[in-house]
């Protein structure tokens, strides 16, 4: 009797032990489900930045401040004509110069409203190489006129051909447009851009004189009032930064008239241009 009484003492504790094995495993198990879950509530929150970013109106957008650096390659034409007219006189003058731009550099600072349109200024700076053709007829002297004669001293042509370096500076004001606001869109980044203002190109070359039978340096100035048409695209690298290319085409022209001693005299400058571009560009 009493080893039954034992052994039944013996087998409660045994059942009193597992259940309290079994309440620690559970409490146990539901420890790891409760940390588990945890650990998916921290993966989300810290998933909530990139939403953030992605929000941010400042995120690959053009607002606020505006800053872009451009190099641009192209092939360049330039043409000058002057005229003296009375009524006893008349000669004109030509200048054409074909060449290429190798490179040209532009700034332009400004500032950008809600990733719709950039407003801005620009100072732009290149140098080129290429050929100037001269061209002179004089009414009265004809085959006196020095330039009528060509680099070896023959008369027999009125044109004049020179290696020349074209020096450019550029000064204007501009706008960007940007039609894509869908930041998912391929097209995104897309622009077209306007400008106006005025350019000065300096040609210079080695002139050579037949009368003299000597060379020396020269220079010709061309001015012209422009306007600028570019279309492009931004391709984003950071936040604000964006690297991009654009292909643009710029037309220039003045006209100066000088009518100030006689009504009879009249002495006219005319002025043409035109520009074919590529540009690199790394813009904020």
């Amino acid at each position: 009797m009493r080893e039954k009484i034992i052994a039944a003492t013996l087998l409660m504790a045994s059942l009193a032990f597992a259940q309290f094995d079994t309440t620690d495993n559970n409490s146990y198990f539901s420890s790891n489900e409760s940390s588990s879950t945890y650990s998916v509530n921290t993966y989300s929150t810290n998933s909530n930045p990139v939403n953030t970013v992605q929000k941010d109106p400042y995120y690959q957008a053009h607002r606020g401040f505006y800053f872009s650096t451009n190099i641009t390659f192209g092939y360049t034409y330039h043409r000058k004509s002057e005229t003296d007219l009375s009524s006893y006189h008349y000669s004109k003058d030509q200048y054409k110069y074909t060449g290429f731009l190798t490179p040209y550099e532009e700034i332009r600072l400004g500032g950008s409203i809600a990733n719709v349109a950039s407003i801005y200024g620009a100072l732009g700076m290149g140098v080129g190489t290429g050929t100037l053709k001269t061209n002179f007829y004089d009414e009265e002297s004809r085959s006196y006129y020095y330039d009528s004669y060509d680099q070896e001293g023959n008369t027999n042509t009125r044109i004049n051909d020179y290696d020349a370096t074209d020096l450019k500076f550029l000064f204007g004001l501009g706008t960007e447009i940007y039609p894509v606001q869908d930041k998912e869109s391929p097209m995104y980044g897309f622009f077209l851009g306007l400008a106006y203002g005025l350019t000065i190109d300096a040609i210079l070359y080695d002139k050579y004189d037949s009368y003299y039978s000597e060379e020396y340096d020269e220079a010709e100035g061309f001015f012209n009032m422009f306007l600028r048409f570019e279309v492009g695209k931004d391709f984003w690298f950071s936040r604000r930064w964006s690297f991009g290319v654009a292909f643009n085409y710029t037309m220039g022209w003045f006209t100066f008239d000088d009518d100030e001693y006689y009504s009879s005299y009249r002495d006219r400058e005319h002025y043409t241009s035109h520009t074919f571009g590529l540009s690199i560009r790394i813009t904020h």
